[in-house]
């Protein structure tokens, strides 16, 4: 990765006629492109000249503002490692804004993702949604953790360097990894949609990079359970307590539904036998 060349100048079309002075400005170099900034520090051109830009400055005044230059030099370098560090891409303009705190931290997808969750669990507070949802994004999260982990080699990613890769490699890693089957990593990669999507509402994202992902959850054929096998589990002897309470609640859902079929199928026979309601 490309790092950053910090120089520093005098802009002489900017001498002040009054005081003999130019304005000092720094300069950061990135292949080949630059980014300029004031320093908002004056000084005369014979001294900057005399003293090999105040690097042999003798003067208290000078060596306090030579000390200043190269406060704003290492400053350079420490933006410079950090988004190294962040793999971020290095930019002149990039590093410039970053100094002068005219750059938006960007959020990362971990942060995002938490973000929701606070949000959605304030709502199953309130009961407007469910548990069971809630527990099925925090799953999807740890899954992002840990695929961050195993493919870049890093704990977050900056919401602002993603790429449809991303999403495609999740999948992959889903499928592959951990061997999820065709529909759960569908529905896995669409609750993460659900939070790149509130990004982009937020302000924190361009555009939405699920735009070309086209999985698709597959319809299965379900095998209904006969009546032998429903007098089975009815006729089952369970010690367990708790596994009496759920097989009953099973039991009723089973048979709320055969009831519901058979109220369809009367009223159509009575439809079809009188001919009116």
């Amino acid at each position: 990765m490309k790092t950053s060349k910090i120089t520093f100048h005098l802009r002489l079309d900017k001498l002040n006629r009054d005081s003999g002075e130019a304005p000092i400005y720094g300069r950061i170099t990135v292949n080949c492109k630059r980014a300029n900034f004031s320093i908002n520090r004056w000084v005369k051109p014979d001294r900057w000249k005399q003293t090999n830009k105040l690097q042999n400055a003798r003067k208290q005044e000078d060596r306090e503002l030579n000390f200043y230059i190269e406060s704003i030099r290492s400053r350079i370098k420490e933006i410079d490692r950090v988004l190294i560090d962040a793999n971020i891409p290095i930019t002149a303009e990039k590093i410039k804004n970053s100094f002068s705190g005219n750059e938006k931290k960007s959020k990362t997808v971990v942060e995002v993702f938490e973000w929701h969750n606070k949000k959605f669990k304030e709502l199953v507070i309130i009961s407007e949604n469910a548990e069971g949802t809630l527990d099925r994004y925090k799953q999807v999260l740890k899954h992002i953790k840990e695929f961050i982990k195993f493919q870049y080699k890093k704990s977050d990613f900056y919401i602002v360097e993603l790429e449809y890769s991303f999403i495609t490699n999740f999948d992959h890693y889903l499928r592959t990894v951990k061997k999820c089957n065709n529909n759960t990593t569908v529905k896995y990669v669409r609750n993460f949609r659900k939070t790149i999507k509130l990004a982009v509402d937020e302000g924190w994202l361009k555009y939405d990079l699920f735009a070309k992902y086209k999985g698709k959850v597959k319809e299965k054929d379900r095998e209904y359970l006969t009546p032998e096998e429903i007098d089975l589990i009815q006729n089952k002897d369970i010690s367990i307590a708790r596994l009496n309470v759920i097989r009953d609640i099973f039991l009723f859902s089973i048979y709320t539904g055969y009831a519901f079929d058979n109220v369809k199928k009367l009223r159509y026979d009575d439809i079809k036998k009188h001919g009116d309601f």
